[in-house]
């Protein structure tokens, strides 16, 4: 029974010291009161020293790459000045204009939270102010809802990002740009590079979530020459540091060397007052295809066919040139001049045709090699055939001019037998 009493007595004792202890805290804290209240976004303009606070409860909304303000009051609800110091967690993107400030009994005062989320930070943040007092050491802390939205968002896409071209023509490349974000947004593209690259429209109004088509218009001179690049963006006007950006490069070749034709013939042809064709290729060293159109600086019995051609690139095309003279004509060279023309260049090869009459001797030589030269293929084949086996051939002709002469002998030598036995039945 007495160990019961000791241990109510305790208990009674505790019990009155807590309270003595809470009751000095709580008036401690009743001593050294203040609050802090959140309120609506505000823009704090420049040499602005007071505001119209507004509270806010709720949550907040910002858009990343935004940039907004969130004003915090600050009551001292005490009869004494105090300082105070702040603090604010949650995200990386927080800061305050002021983290430390003093402020007169029975005052407040508003210090700001800037917001700043940069991309890719869409998503709810829980942002904690947490707050002390320097006299008291009394803590206080504001918890903050943030939603960050991803209203801009800009991608570009071109159809090609490399290209060959041929000087002298006109192209275009198509693009498209895309709103990735939740908002209309306008979007003003820009192209930077050669003067040679433009755009019919430089502003595009494009909703959420959707995409618009433009073309780069290109208008290349004839004597371009090089690699050039050129660079396309397109930024949201009113946050010109969301953007995208591409790269076109382009090779540009000289319009005379992409469709270059090689004539190829030799530069003089004989010809013996007969009707004759001479064969001429064509063969485009350019990187384009090309549709020559061909004509003829000659003498009027000179012809050339066709008369257009197309030749891809590194391929052969066939020309003939027919030479048909009359018998009148002077013997002697006349100068004959290839004309290949594409689109406003000319190209031009210069070869001499040699008119002579052929010798009558000579003509009949060729003539009898032309009747029969099957029976000639023929004889050059033996005499081929006899000198890759001469070796052989000899070799058998000698055994059997050996084996022809021991015969010989052998006969000798039985006819003088049989005479000296005839000699002696004598």
């Amino acid at each position: 029974m007495n160990k019961i009493k000791k241990v109510l007595m305790i208990l009674i004792a505790f019990m009155h010291l807590a309270s003595f202890v809470y009751a000095q805290a709580a008036a401690r804290e009743l001593a050294f009161d203040y609050a802090l209240f959140s309120g609506e976004f505000h823009s704090l303009k420049e040499g602005e020293e007071k505001i119209e606070f507004k509270f806010y409860n709720g949550s907040y909304s910002i858009c990343e790459h935004e940039a907004k303000a969130i004003p915090i009051l600050v009551v001292n609800r005490d009869a004494n000045d105090n300082k105070y110091f702040l603090d604010a967690t949650g995200a990386s993107w927080i800061s305050l204009n002021a983290k430390e400030f003093l402020l007169p009994k029975r005052q407040s005062g508003v210090v700001f939270l800037d917001l700043s989320p940069g991309q890719n930070t869409n998503g709810r943040y829980e942002i904690k102010l947490n707050a002390l007092s320097s006299i008291g050491n009394i803590k206080r802390d504001l918890s903050l809802d943030v939603n960050v939205e991803k209203c801009y968002a800009i991608s570009l896409e071109l159809e090609k990002e490399e290209d060959k071209v041929c000087g002298g023509i006109e192209k275009q490349y198509s693009g498209e740009i895309a709103n990735g974000g939740n908002r209309q947004s306008d979007i003003e593209l820009n192209v930077k590079g050669t003067n040679w690259i433009s755009i019919d429209r430089n502003v595009f109004s494009i909703g959420a979530n959707e995409k618009r088509k433009f073309e780069l218009n290109a208008d290349v001179p004839a004597n371009a020459e090089g690699i050039f690049s050129v660079f396309v963006s397109a930024a949201l006007q009113n946050l010109p540091s969301i953007k995208s950006e591409k790269e076109l490069m382009i090779e540009a070749v000289p319009k005379y060397d992409c469709y270059k034709p090689d004539i190829l013939t030799n530069e003089k042809i004989m010809n013996y007052y007969s009707n004759a064709y001479a064969p001429i290729k064509i063969r485009n060293s350019g990187v384009k295809q090309a549709i020559y159109e061909i004509s003829l600086e000659a003498p009027d019995w000179v012809s050339l066919e066709p008369k257009k051609l197309a030749v891809n690139p590194e391929q052969l095309g066939n020309l003939n040139l027919n030479i048909n003279p009359n018998a009148e004509i002077s013997e002697g060279a006349y100068a004959v001049k290839i004309i290949l023309k594409f689109e406003d260049i000319v190209y031009s090869k210069n070869v001499d045709v040699i008119l002579t009459r052929e010798n009558q001797f000579l003509k009949g030589l060729k003539f009898f090699f032309v009747f029969y030269q099957y029976y000639i293929y023929v004889v050059l084949f033996i005499v081929i055939i006899l000198l890759i086996f001469r070796r052989k051939i000899s070799s058998a002709i000698k055994a059997k001019y050996k084996n022809y002469k021991i015969r010989r002998a052998r006969l000798r030598a039985l006819k003088k037998a049989r005479e000296a036995r005839a000699g002696k039945r004598w």
